[in-house]
Formats: structure tokens, C-alpha cells, sequence
């Protein structure tokens, strides 16, 4: 009887693992991509500090992939992600020739969807490879439940410090004693302290300490009592001058000693460093947070994304991204950029050298620190641009 019984469980199981591998088979599993013709695929894309290894990965896909025999890409730069939207935005309205592939921020990736102007992302979802990607990573490239981006690479920011200037025992336990010690710095040395080289994402990394989603709103046109008291405290640093507002590289200034400290993107460090920078004097510590706040930071995502064509110029794209966001290649055309590979690690970036040792430093603090990931956010892309510019007015102002 139990012989009988330990039987019947068998075939039971048995056939709950058939059932089950029926249904991986049938919908989780996709069929590959069939191309009906040849594709001529565009990509647009602003330039950073990884942006100068991208025709090199195009000449890899023609040259190295079999799919590279079907379709063939061509890339156009743009000066900044701002222009590079703007272009996108612009030819949308006016019946222009649009990209096939975009690689832009998540939040750009989000407008462009809200606009109606992104394929069907979602039928290609289980080509690409995001089983490796963090969950939050794939949060931030989604709005609701649609995918606007393939992830490809993140940054965050740090606060980048000339040791000779802050000696390394004064370190700032919290942004606001941050600002304490940059208007003690000016009474003492009659010289700014630091400087913020993207005021949007630092108030959005405040805002996301305090508990709050930051849409880059204009502080005085806002009852938010936690944004007004970020920006007082930074406009209170600029008016008694231990905050300066940068007209030059921010990490550069660091490094050449003409300012103590700076809150930079992980690759503007980089790029620095490749523009000739004598690093050697620095150091990364992650940004001091809001008093009040958590230990958390907010990362930029950046993301390849398909616009709407014909069927079969998005197949081609959507074969193109499977294999750009692959983690050999996404790995080696991040490489030392400060940006980070998505599924990969910091660790993993290729390259025939060894990694200098202020990426290894410095991707020590971006990796360590407590990213929080919020949906694809297309009102924070769109405000972005104008709140940066109006800081800047008015920390230039208060400089008189």
C-alpha cells in the first residue's frame, strides 16, 4: 500500500514538473527574433565618459556577430542628454526622421513612452538578459509595468575631497555640517569651500533621504517644506560664500587644489582623470546626508530604448540591444568610465590594462552605497533642465 502510495506521489510530481516546464516553454520562453530582411538601425546618444568606445562596439557588432551580417547600425552624438531629447522631442513634432534605438537616462526613456513615441518594449522583455539585473534597476526603467528601457550602466554621486586642503579627520557627518564647515572655511581661507556639479540629482538624492520623491519642481514655487529647507541651507552657504557655483570642471578644481571639496558624478571623476587630472591629492567619500535623513542615494540610470518603425527595423533593434546589453560587451564598452555595468559589477570591466587605482577607490564608495530606485519618472526629465539652470542663477546671484 505505501509502495502504491509513494507511486501515485511520483506521477504527481512528475507531472506538476512536465506542467511546469510545458508553461516555461510556452510563455516564458521566447522564440529568437527573426529578421523578415536586412535592417538599417540609427542610434542617438549624448556623449560621457564612456561614449568615445561606442564605435568601436559597432564595428564588434558588424564585424564579430551573426546577427551583425543582417543589420547594420549607424550612431549620431549629441553634446548632452538635454540636446539629445530636445532633438528626439523636436523631430516627433515636426515629422522628422527619428532614431530607431535611443540610449538616454530611464526618466527620458519614461517622457518618450508618455509621448507615445516607444515600441512595444515589452514583446522583447524575455530575449534580453534582465534575469541578472537587480529588481530595483529594473524598477527604475519602468513606468508602472512597462519596460521604456533595457538597463546598460548607472552612476551616483560622491563628494570628491582634496586631502591637503581638508585634512582627512574633518569629515562632514551630515550635509548641514557640511555647510557649517564651508562658511567656517571662507571666514578662515577667504575662498569657497565646495560646489554641487548637478544640483537636480543632489536634490533629488536629499529628497530621497527624507523619506521624499523629488520632480525637480521649483523650490519657490513649492509648499514642500523638506525641499525649501535643502535649498535654504545651500542658498545660505552661497551667500556667505562657502559655496561657489562652478564654471569649470568641479573635479578639476579639486584636484588643482582651488577647491577644498565637490559633489561630482562618478564619471565626471573619470573623466577628469582622463583629461590629464592630477588626482593623486584626492579622495571619494560618499555625499554627507540630510541630518534627518537615511542612508540612502539615488542612482542615474541609463538605458537603450526602441521608438516606433516598421516590424522589421525593430526586430533588428531589439537584436541589436540583446546584444549590446550583454554582460561581455555592456562590461567592455563601460570599462573604467565610472559608470557601473548593469548584471555585471564594477569588477568586471574589461580592458588589457589594469584599472587605475582611483577607479578602484572610487567604485569602492559608489558600490557600497544604499541606492534607492524609484519608477521611470518623466516629469523629473522634463523639469530637470530648467531647476538646474535656475540654481545656478541664483547661487551666481548670491555670489553677487
Amino acid at each position: 500500500m505505501a509502495g502504491r502510495l509513494k507511486y501515485k506521489a511520483a506521477i504527481i510530481i512528475a507531472a506538476a514538473i512536465a506542467a511546469a516546464a510545458l508553461i516555461y516553454f510556452c510563455f516564458l520562453r521566447s522564440p529568437e527574433i527573426v529578421l523578415d530582411e536586412p535592417a538599417d538601425v540609427t542610434l542617438w546618444y549624448s556623449e560621457n565618459s564612456m561614449s568615445d568606445g561606442i564605435h568601436e562596439m559597432l564595428d564588434r557588432f558588424s564585424t564579430e556577430s551573426e546577427a551583425g551580417q543582417k543589420i547594420t547600425v549607424t550612431a549620431r552624438a549629441f553634446e548632452s542628454m538635454t540636446e539629445l531629447a530636445n532633438a528626439v522631442n523636436a523631430a516627433a513634432v515636426n515629422s522628422g526622421e527619428l532614431p530607431d534605438v535611443v540610449l538616454c537616462s530611464s526618466d527620458i526613456a519614461a517622457g518618450f513612452y508618455n509621448k507615445g513615441l516607444l515600441a512595444d518594449m515589452e514583446q522583447y522583455r524575455r530575449q534580453w538578459d534582465t534575469v541578472k539585473c537587480d529588481s530595483g534597476i529594473i524598477k527604475s526603467c519602468t513606468t508602472g509595468d512597462t519596460l521604456v528601457c533595457m538597463p546598460l550602466a548607472w552612476e551616483s554621486e560622491v563628494l570628491i575631497v582634496n586631502r591637503e586642503l581638508y585634512p582627512d579627520e574633518e569629515q562632514p557627518a551630515s550635509f548641514e555640517k557640511l555647510c557649517a564647515a564651508a562658511n567656517e572655511y571662507y571666514r578662515e581661507n577667504r575662498s569657497s569651500f565646495f560646489t554641487i556639479s548637478d544640483y537636480s540629482m543632489f536634490f533629488r538624492c536629499a529628497m530621497a533621504q527624507l523619506g521624499e520623491r523629488f520632480r525637480a519642481e521649483n523650490p519657490f514655487d513649492s509648499e514642500n517644506e523638506n525641499l525649501r529647507y535643502i535649498y535654504d541651507r545651500l542658498a545660505t552657504a552661497a551667500f556667505r560664500r562657502g559655496f561657489t557655483a562652478a564654471e569649470k570642471d568641479p573635479a578639476a578644481l579639486v584636484a588643482e587644489g582651488e577647491l577644498a571639496c565637490a559633489v561630482i558624478s562618478s564619471s565626471q571623476a573619470m573623466d577628469a582623470l582622463k583629461k590629464g587630472a592630477d588626482m593623486s591629492n584626492t579622495e571619494f567619500i560618499s555625499v554627507p546626508r540630510m541630518e534627518k535623513g537615511n542612508s540612502v542615494y539615488a542612482c542615474d540610470v541609463l538605458g537603450l530604448c526602441i521608438l516606433k518603425s516598421d516590424e522589421n527595423t525593430e526586430k533588428g533593434a531589439a537584436v541589436f540591444i540583446k546584444w549590446f546589453s550583454s554582460e561581455e560587451i555592456s562590461s567592455a564598452y563601460v570599462g573604467f568610465s565610472g559608470f557601473v555595468p548593469i548584471g555585471a559589477g564594477a569588477d568586471s570591466a574589461v580592458s588589457v590594462t589594469e584599472p587605475p587605482v582611483l577607479w578602484s577607490r572610487l567604485m569602492s564608495v559608489v558600490c557600497s552605497q544604499g541606492c534607492r530606485y524609484f519608477d521611470a519618472d518623466s516629469e523629473y526629465a522634463a523639469n530637470r533642465w530648467d531647476f538646474d539652470d535656475t540654481l545656478a542663477n541664483i547661487m551666481e546671484n548670491s555670489l553677487g
